[in-house]
């Protein structure tokens, strides 16, 4: 794959990243990678960072959550750190973390064509996976500036609270989902924003 593709790529997904709902955005970014011949799939954390859970795309089967510990995903989302995962058949995959500043979202996974697959670690490090990064980068602040747009992504996922007004706004969970922590009878606020980290 060519820079003008991947550029054209991350184009199409920032221009039109200011109309979608919050749950288009994996479709949107998968749409956009589909032409580079890649499948994305969006792992968003659960709050007490125990699951992995997918954002579903239209007319992909989603695939069951993966835990935090013990998977391969898990390690790139704890490490913050690209890591290879099974083939797929003739593609390669990438487990690559999402943050939003220092917040650590999930991990975008993306099986894309063995020809393009990058080697792995340090300097010797190919264009692919330091584009994957890019792309993963660019995903996870995507998710932090449309969850406080339009509701919830999907229910039970970790996105980044976001303080309005003096109280904690949290955009991606039910109280139930959030396991409110209290102090006196009060929410309070900072144990939100930590999100159960």
């Amino acid at each position: 794959m060519s820079l003008l593709q991947w550029l054209e790529a991350f184009d199409d997904i920032l221009s039109r990243s200011h109309l979608w709902p919050p749950d288009d955005l994996a479709r949107a970014v998968d749409a956009a990678v589909a032409r580079l011949g890649m499948r994305a799939t969006i792992w968003l954390v659960d709050y007490e960072q125990l699951a992995l859970r997918p954002l579903p795309v239209t007319g992909r089967a989603t695939p069951e959550p993966l835990p935090v510990d013990c998977s391969l995903p898990g390690r790139a989302f704890a490490r913050v750190e690209s890591i290879p995962g099974t083939p797929d058949g003739d593609n390669r995959r990438w487990w690559v973390p999402m943050v939003d500043g220092t917040d650590r979202l999930g991990a975008l996974e993306v099986v894309f064509p063995s020809g393009e697959a990058a080697e792995s670690g340090g300097a010797g490090r190919g264009d692919a996976v330091r584009r994957l990064e890019l792309l993963a980068g660019l995903v996870g602040h995507l998710i932090a500036t449309t969850s406080e747009r339009g509701g919830p992504l999907r229910e039970g996922t970790a996105i980044p609270a976001d303080v309005h007004s003096g109280r904690a706004v949290v955009a991606a969970a039910s109280a139930a989902d959030l396991q409110l922590r209290s102090r006196g009878g009060q929410r309070d606020p900072a144990a939100l924003l930590r999100g159960g980290r």
